[in-house]
């Protein structure tokens, strides 16, 4: 994928998979920019965080928080850097 240059692909699922649990205008992956970021508010019902990334060509991808446990990897490695259509 372009917006991953030279990092590997599971590398970049990695470090999004840990950036969604503390996520920060830094994102570990150069090229990625986001454009909504959902946080749990349970004012609103919102019990989910997840964040919607774009890269420099223009495609978006899903980063989920889990429930902080080995699933969340499998989870992200199946959704996270695929193409939203």
């Amino acid at each position: 994928l372009s917006c991953t240059g030279a990092l590997p692909l599971d590398l970049a699922c990695s470090g999004l998979t840990e950036w969604i649990y503390s996520p920060t205008e830094l994102l570990p992956v150069a090229g990625l920019a986001v454009l909504k970021l959902q946080l749990p508010c349970e004012r609103s019902g919102h019990h989910l965080q997840w964040a919607l990334l774009r890269g420099s060509n223009g495609c978006c991808f899903l980063v989920f928080r889990g429930s902080a446990t080995a699933l969340d990897w499998f989870e992200n490695s199946c959704c996270t850097l695929r193409v939203v259509e």
